[in-house]
């Protein structure tokens, strides 16, 4: 009796184990694809290896094929057999509306037009493909807008749909760094720190107008009503631009300005500013020097038809200024009395 009781275990335990493997193999081919990177950050040197890596090879053209009617997804893509979600990565250049998908293995026939993708083409306008090496392959997706990916792997193929922010995310920030005339970038720098502190939200997504240092007003425009963003701060250096309440006191100092020519209910933009300004000098220390309304002098506020402020960071010609902005932790600390100052204008827009 006792050796059927042991072999009645040994095959209990046995099926046990081929289903939980199963459910193991299931959960790794299905499991969403994890995003990388996609708040852009400025050229490191491993992305200069890599460019120059692709200037060495022939980004070929992929045909794409409309998918059928009411298809879930607005992108498929065949994945070679044995490839899970670890080997799937997904970047969206937002700026240039280009969504990259780096598949990490040797296999794949995309080059001679053997695997068949799927594409929606009012949001998919082209494609290329690159071998990066022999064990990583890059396709690029230019996108006829900004999209954010929602991903999956299930059946042998990566389905991805390509939704407007607003369809993922529960609040959208948008933040326009100006870049100052002279000095360190610290008003990228700022954002940057910003943009971080909410790289793992499920619900909140930052945009940042640029990555570099180019700068333009069609870009701020574009991305404004692109993200229909709940909030948007423009941050700079060297003073407010000219507004109705203009003062004698300089351009030194934290400074930041409103738009108190659109009525906005429940949460103000002279509220918003005021929140900005008190976070930040709680978090960095900063002397705050002026609040005042800048009327329609400043194209994002003028436009933004959602609470907006701009933040003039200092000045870098001021000594006082010059020594706060070139801070090892002055960054981080601005960005954390940034996000306190979104936290409680959420509290208000979402009471």
């Amino acid at each position: 009796m006792r050796e059927a009781l042991l072999k009645k275990t040994a095959r209990f335990a046995a099926i046990y184990g081929i289903i939980a493997l199963t459910v193991c193999f299931w959960r790794a081919a299905t499991k969403p694809v994890i995003l990388s990177g996609t708040v852009q950050a400025r050229e490191t040197v491993k992305e200069q290896a890599q460019q120059e890596a692709e200037e060495a090879s022939e980004p070929q053209v992929l045909a794409l094929t409309d998918p059928a009617p009411g298809a879930d997804c607005d992108l498929e893509i065949p994945l070679p057999m044995g490839m899970s979600s670890e080997d799937v990565e997904i970047t969206n250049h937002y700026l240039s509306r280009q969504l990259r998908i780096t598949l990490f293995t040797r296999k794949g026939n995309f080059e001679k037009g053997e695997e068949q993708i799927l594409a929606k083409s009012d949001k998919v306008r082209e494609a290329v493909y690159v071998r990066m090496n022999r064990e990583e392959v890059s396709l690029r997706f230019a996108l006829t807008g900004l999209y954010e990916p929602e991903s999956s792997l299930s059946e042998g193929a990566l389905h991805i749909r390509l939704c407007p922010p607003g369809e993922l995310y529960d609040r959208v920030i948008l933040v326009d760094p100006v870049r100052p005339a002279s000095g360190e970038d610290i008003t990228l720098d700022v954002a940057e720190a910003f943009a971080e502190l909410y790289s793992s939200s499920v619900n909140t997504r930052v945009y940042l107008t640029r990555m570099d240092a180019a700068h333009s007003e069609e870009t701020v425009r574009a991305l404004l009503t692109e993200t229909e963003p709940d909030l948007c701060i423009r941050l700079c250096t060297g003073g407010l631009p000219a507004g109705e309440e203009e003062t004698a006191a300089g351009t030194a100092g934290l400074r930041a300005g409103y738009n108190d020519t659109w009525f906005l209910r429940k949460y103000d933009n002279a509220s918003f500013a005021d929140a900005l300004a008190a976070g930040m000098q709680e978090t960095s220390g900063i002397r705050v020097t002026d609040i005042r309304p800048v009327g329609l002098n400043d194209p994002l506020l003028a436009a933004s038809q959602v609470p907006a402020a701009i933040l003039s960071l200092g000045d870098p010609a001021d000594s006082a200024d010059a020594a706060f902005l070139t801070g090892e932790d002055t960054a981080a600390e601005l960005a954390k009395g940034m996000s306190e100052a979104v936290k409680e204008a959420f509290a208000e827009l979402e009471e």
